[in-house]
């Protein structure tokens, strides 16, 4: 949790407050070294920021601002990026097993050989998503945006759970046991 100090003046009957926030030390270590493992970001804005290869596993980024962010072959295992924007963002190799990116908007992210073991999806924005080659073993994509996602060759098996209607060979997805 942020510290701050507040300083308050009378003026004219007026009571000015000037605060000051100390910097959020979990995220002054993600930027210098691209490790937080349980650290706490909820709601941190890091557009556009490069983090390959980062180690975020456990950590909460709940409606964090991760959009066009590069996370390339980062372990996001078990992440909490409930309704977080991850438009164009690149997770290409990324491992979200078990994370939550329940109402997240990945429009035109790239989840290209992403590991979405038990991922959850769930009202998840993923339009124009290439998740070519993703494995989707157990995901939840229930009410999920599909349109215009690329899922040649994603995995998936019959613990995944897709929006009604939505037909995976139609997509040429490969089904694995």
């Amino acid at each position: 949790m942020n510290a701050s100090l507040q300083v308050r003046w009378l003026v004219g009957g007026l009571v000015l407050v000037l605060a000051a926030c100390s910097p959020n030390p979990d995220l002054q270590r993600l930027q210098t070294t691209s490790r937080c493992t349980k650290c706490r970001l909820r709601g941190v804005n890091v557009a556009g920021q490069t983090f390959q290869q980062a180690i975020l596993t456990g950590t909460d980024l709940s409606g964090a601002n991760l959009s066009q962010a590069v996370l390339t072959g980062a372990d996001l295992r078990g992440v909490n990026l409930r309704n977080a924007n991850l438009q164009g963002a690149n997770l290409e190799g990324a491992n979200l097993g078990e994370a939550d990116l329940t109402g997240a908007d990945l429009a035109g992210a790239n989840l290209r050989q992403a590991n979405l073991f038990k991922v959850q999806l769930r009202g998840a924005n993923l339009t124009k998503t290439d998740l070519r080659q993703a494995v989707l073993f157990g995901a939840n994509l229930t009410d999920t945006q599909l349109t215009q996602a690329d899922l040649v060759g994603a995995n998936y098996s019959d613990s995944t759970r897709f929006p009604p209607g939505f037909d995976p060979v139609s997509q040429l997805m490969e089904r694995l046991k």
